[in-house]
């Protein structure tokens, strides 16, 4: 059996436990850590950037979320943004789960902001318990998303990374040691960003090889370039995990920036990129097959190889 999976109670796969929310969640979580980060670090836009996006992946954000993206628009100069979400984690705000400096963080600032922006006749205080009880009753003070509708999307939609259709960032990789440029990789060209502690990487990768086999016998001149985003580069390929490597692949690395540069929240990512160097296609995770890369290859005119996933 799988074990007992062990959840939070603050939303996610406790408030619905389909995979769609587990997804969301897991990625959530990521994208607000991530986002915090970067609030810390001085990044004021990448930090909004991220925490848009978490508090969309989560069914019900929690107080530390919520503080955060509240914090982040206070810093951003958002009064209205920041009021909303120290309000709401207010609401929803767990002593077991919210570090006590960022509570206190956060209530600091909606008090400053309160005497210029709301009023109340019970002051400030008053004014966060009427929120925590529409909370309490189960009503939503004021919805940031139909989030039904917004996951029924996420299902019906590819997960694609936002420089599809334009043109691949210029990267600068480490082949075996010397510096290289993505674009000096000519023809077609699949991205791989990979990383070794990544578990779904490894079947992907796995995938990727046997697809590249299909494609080479028939003569399909397409190159992988498989890319590490780990902190370091590493000295050897891990064949253990992941197989060995088809001939005319290009083993790179490329760092931990590589996964902004083309905006994925996770990994693995795989990006198809055509002779001028456009993304034709490309994904944010495993999807159980690459029927997607094998269709998109057809598509373009590259690939005689079926769609079909045996």
């Amino acid at each position: 059996g799988g074990g007992d999976r062990r959840v939070d109670d603050r939303g996610g796969p406790a408030a619905d436990p389909t995979h769609r929310w587990s997804e969301g969640h897991a990625v959530g979580a990521r994208l607000d850590t991530r986002g915090w980060l970067r609030f810390r670090l001085g990044d004021l836009p990448g930090a909004r950037a991220d925490l848009d996006r978490a508090l969309m992946l989560y069914r019900s954000p929690s107080g530390t979320v919520h503080f955060h993206a509240g914090l982040v628009a206070h810093a951003a100069g958002d009064a209205e943004a920041a009021l909303f979400h120290l309000r709401e984690g207010f609401a929803v705000v767990d002593a077991r789960h919210d570090a006590p400096e960022l509570v206190s963080e956060a209530r600091a600032v909606v008090q400053t902001l309160y005497t210029t922006h709301r009023w109340h006749p019970d002051g400030v205080e008053g004014w966060l318990r009427a929120r925590s009880r529409e909370a309490a009753a189960g009503t939503r003070g004021e919805p940031l998303v139909d989030l039904d509708r917004f996951a029924t999307a996420l299902v019906d939609a590819p997960p694609t990374l936002p420089v599809q259709g334009g043109p691949m960032p210029e990267l600068m990789l480490d082949v075996g040691g010397s510096a290289t440029a993505l674009a000096e990789v000519e023809g077609w060209r699949i991205v791989e960003l990979w990383a070794a502690w990544c578990a779904s990487c490894h079947v992907q990768v796995g995938a990727m090889i046997e697809l590249h086999a299909e494609l080479a016998a028939a003569g399909v001149p397409v190159t992988v370039v498989i890319l590490s985003v780990e902190d370091e580069p590493r000295p050897r390929w891990p064949e253990g995990l992941v197989g060995r490597p088809q001939p005319g692949w290009v083993v790179a690395w490329g760092g931990p920036s590589v996964v902004d540069r083309v905006g994925t929240p996770g990994l693995p990512a795989t990006l198809l990129v055509d002779p001028t160097g456009r993304v034709v296609d490309s994904r944010s995770g495993w999807e159980g097959d690459l029927g997607w890369l094998r269709a998109a290859l057809d598509a373009s005119g590259v690939s005689a190889v079926s769609t079909t996933v045996e």
